[in-house]
């Protein structure tokens, strides 16, 4: 297990708190940002960190360029207060940009498939502070020499709602003579907060009044506001609400966030996950011995949306979901068995277990926990389980795979609706909306 701090740019200032001086030229200061305990728990809190990305051939941005690029920035910040109705909005991470001198030549990076231009990049500022994709507290606003794939882009590292950090990509030519960078600005960060396009919830982006959509009378001129700004919609407001390591004092208020007559969509959808380069991807293996019946996949209990085990009495099926729950089959023994396997070593002190659907379907009531230890699976500990929704204490324990043993009811058949994992009071690897959220 990798127990050690995180030394946060350590190449430049040792801290006790992740960062406060971050630059080569000590001249660019952060806020208080919670160090990441360890390589696979996720930050306490996200902050937006701008990054001047210069290739290995280019020359380091002007000071002019710098201060325009943070004038953008705390226009976008107050921007987004504004819009939330002065309840939140982003923090910024430094005073001015970082500037990151690159290990490759610009052309390197202009010959990357399309897509693969922003991880490569991440992940070479990743290993530059030390961090890993699962502790990253950054959302990483990059300015880059050029781009050839689209002008711009944005998203989350790990996909989701909330968890962990972002990154929006933009040029540096667009800063100098893009007279709408800064409404670009906004809709990017707002897929770095987890917003996807405002047509996936079936609105016209010529004329929905989102940020989220492309309306050419959104555009900003300069620094000069458009005559008819955007703003989030009720689904917006939503998301952000459950980005609570970036919006932590947001919270959504339908009463409020909702107009009269508004139809709201039933349940936020979500960006994916970016692909990994050269890191490890963010992904848990999970197989199983036990089937995979009714059109589920033992795969669907982890990094999927968990659904509510309400009581349905239109039909025992009713709430069951075969994309986001798994179904074992007939259980001889009546136990059922999971393989996990993670992406790097985790420590776990507490599992939650959610089985059963529509309140009545298939329960877990008992749970065995094993981990891997010189090649071995050895017992953690054993349970039994009162509610079809509970957490399980476990002795600090440090693996990369794991077992997990479900004793079955009479019906000897378990349905689990998802599996969480936490150290301490951190969730790792939570699901890419959060189980608080119910919709249904």
């Amino acid at each position: 297990m990798e127990t050690r701090t995180i030394p946060l740019l350590s190449k430049l200032v040792a801290l006790a708190l992740l960062p406060v001086c971050v630059c080569a030229a000590a001249d660019q200061v952060v806020e208080k940002v919670d160090r990441p305990a360890a390589s696979f728990v996720p930050p306490d809190r996200v902050v937006v960190f701008p990054v001047f990305f210069v290739a290995s051939d280019q020359t380091r941005p002007s000071k002019e360029q710098a201060a325009k690029l943070m004038r953008h920035l705390r226009w976008a910040q107050q921007w987004y207060h504004e819009a939330l109705s002065g309840r939140d909005t982003f923090a910024l991470g430094a005073d001015r940009p970082y500037y990151y001198q690159a290990k490759q030549p610009l052309a390197h990076y202009s010959s990357l498939a399309p897509g693969m231009r922003a991880p490569e990049q991440v992940e070479e500022l990743l290993d530059h502070f030390e961090l890993t994709r699962f502790n990253c507290p950054f959302v990483f606003v990059i300015l880059v020499d050029r781009l050839q794939e689209r002008p711009a882009g944005g998203r989350t590292i790990n996909g989701g709602l909330n968890t962990g950090g972002g990154l929006v990509q933009m040029g540096t030519p667009q800063l100098d003579h893009d007279p709408g960078f800064q409404s670009t600005l906004r809709h990017e960060l707002g897929h770095a907060f987890g917003l996807v396009h405002s047509d996936v919830y079936g609105y016209d982006l010529k004329t929905t009044p989102s940020m989220m959509a492309y309306h050419e009378p959104f555009k900003t001129k300069g620094f000069e506001e458009s005559a008819t700004p955007a703003q989030f919609i009720p689904e917006d407001i939503r998301a952000l609400a459950l980005n609570h390591r970036v919006f932590g004092k947001l919270r959504f208020d339908p009463a409020k966030d909702v107009p009269a007559g508004y139809t709201l969509a039933p349940r936020p959808i979500v960006l994916g996950v970016m692909p990994a380069v050269h890191h490890p991807d963010y992904a848990i293996k999970v197989t199983t011995t036990s089937g995979e019946l009714l059109g589920s996949r033992a795969a669907n209990v982890v990094l999927t949306p968990i659904r509510p085990n309400r009581p349905d009495h239109r039909g025992p099926r009713r709430n069951y979901d075969p994309g986001s729950m798994w179904a074992s089959a007939n259980l001889p023994d009546g136990w059922a068995t999971l393989d996990v396997q993670f992406p790097l070593e985790v420590t776990l002190t507490r599992i939650g277990v959610h089985s059963q659907h529509s309140g009545t379907v298939n329960a877990a009531h008992a749970i065995g926990i094993l981990a891997e230890k010189d090649g071995k699976l050895k017992p953690v500990v054993a349970r039994k389980l009162t509610s079809a929704d509970q957490w399980v204490q476990l002795p600090k324990t440090s693996a990369t795979r794991w077992q997990f043993r479900f004793q079955a009811g009479p019906s000897r058949k378990i349905l689990l609706r998802g599996l969480r994992f936490c150290y301490n009071n951190t969730e790792l690897f939570p699901p890419p909306i959060p189980y608080e959220f119910d919709a249904d």
